[in-house]
């Protein structure tokens, strides 16, 4: 048998198969659904952090050159005894 003639056989049978009239329900729905959404979501997040990625660095580059970075660490007075 060819490849051709198994799936022309598969198809008329499938075709052939009576409904199940069966209840599914709204579950399997939402499910699929919300794991469409978070799917999708993931997507869109991991595309922006890719195109994000270069201008986060430029900012960081720049803020850098700029002297504008971190404040610098404040030491308390000599007098002080430190905290215990």
């Amino acid at each position: 048998m060819t490849r051709s003639s198994i799936f022309g056989i598969a198809f008329f049978i499938a075709l052939a198969a009576s409904p199940a009239m069966a209840y599914v329900g709204p579950g399997p729905g939402l499910t699929m659904l919300g794991s469409l959404v978070g799917l999708v979501g993931s997507l869109f997040a991991a595309i922006f952090m890719i195109l994000a990625w270069p201008l986060r660095l430029y900012y960081k580059k720049m803020k850098a050159r700029s002297g504008k970075g971190a404040a610098p660490v404040q030491t308390p007075p000599s007098d002080v005894p430190p905290a215990q």
